[in-house]
């Protein structure tokens, strides 16, 4: 049969209410009928696995003839995940997180505080570390209240992929040797028994 290779399905989340937007490939069937091609890590996919546990139908619509910005919007991937940090709990999209030393607050990490305004006290030789979120962007679904703040021995920064694709983490400059941080995937950074040490000339 005939096929809508451009329509945008809008759906919900039937545990959080999240909304999410995706192209989906779309077969009509009959009057009112539609097969929908959905990958199996795909918010879509998801939401459908989660009404099928409830035993209920999945309330879902096509948009035809968007706005391109909104034929953009149901695209675009961000870095999407679940932070916890000092007790607090936030689902997040952004552009990354990024975790620093101590010895890294100088260079790094000092760069991102003065472009955001924004600074977790490290000093050189401090155990602790300091943690960054860049551009966390606010929405109905993600908040951004978390932004920054340290992260002390036996208080783990803890961050739940929810990304379908493209997520990794890496050490500075080194991303080749990335490990792969997809959806679900779990993180726990911790504060480490051995210390690095900054070194000054002079």
């Amino acid at each position: 049969g005939p096929y809508i290779t451009s329509g945008v399905a809008p759906a919900r989340d039937p545990r959080t209410g999240r909304q999410n937007l995706s192209y989906n490939r779309m077969q009509l069937k009959g009057k009112d009928r539609f097969g929908f091609s959905m990958l199996a890590t795909q918010d879509l996919a998801q939401f459908y696995r989660q009404y099928c546990e409830m035993g209920q139908p999945m309330p879902v619509a096509v948009a035809i003839g968007l706005h391109p910005i909104e034929l953009l919007a149901s695209a675009i991937h961000t870095e999407r995940d679940e932070i916890e940090l000092a007790g607090a709990r936030e689902r997040q999209s952004s552009s990354g997180v990024i975790i620093a030393t101590g010895t890294g607050a100088t260079g790094w990490a000092r760069s991102i505080m003065t472009g955001t305004h924004q600074s977790v006290s490290l000093q050189p030789a401090d155990p602790r570390l300091g943690v960054f979120v860049r551009e966390p962007w606010p929405s109905l679904a993600t908040g951004a209240s978390i932004t920054c703040g340290p992260v002390d021995a036996g208080a783990p920064l803890v961050i739940t992929s929810q990304m379908n694709e493209g997520g990794v983490i890496f050490a500075d400059g080194l991303e080749q040797d990335r490990l792969e941080f997809g959806w679900g995937r779990r993180v726990a950074v911790t504060v480490s028994d051995q210390t690095l040490n900054l070194v000054r000339a002079g």
